[in-house]
């Protein structure tokens, strides 16, 4: 059984999440070591479980999940990082009295 949970930039379980679609590729080489009834499920609380299967032939199968929307939306992209423009590069850092 595989297990996809969603989480947010913070690494947050996304529970309310029952739309993203998650799609199971399992590579053509790796067909003949693993099966799966279902390529194709929709996340509900922010979770998917996809059964998947060994063959009887012996050997390491390869698959990916891909979501939609994608999750690289989920992320964050810092611009300018050493030792390129660094110029761009703005932290913003908040301190108390103390420093």
């Amino acid at each position: 059984m595989l297990e996809a949970i969603l989480k947010d930039r913070y690494n947050n379980d996304v529970f309310t999440d029952n739309s993203t679609q998650l799609d199971l590729e399992i590579y053509e080489q790796s067909q003949s070591f693993i099966t799966s009834p279902t390529l194709s499920k929709t996340a509900s609380e922010g979770k998917v479980q996809f059964q998947i299967s060994g063959t009887d032939i012996p050997g390491i199968g390869y698959f990916k999940v891909s979501s939609d929307p994608s999750l690289t939306e989920n992320s964050f992209e810092l611009i300018g990082q050493a030792p390129f423009d660094t110029e761009r590069l703005i932290i913003d850092v908040m301190l108390d009295e103390d420093g």
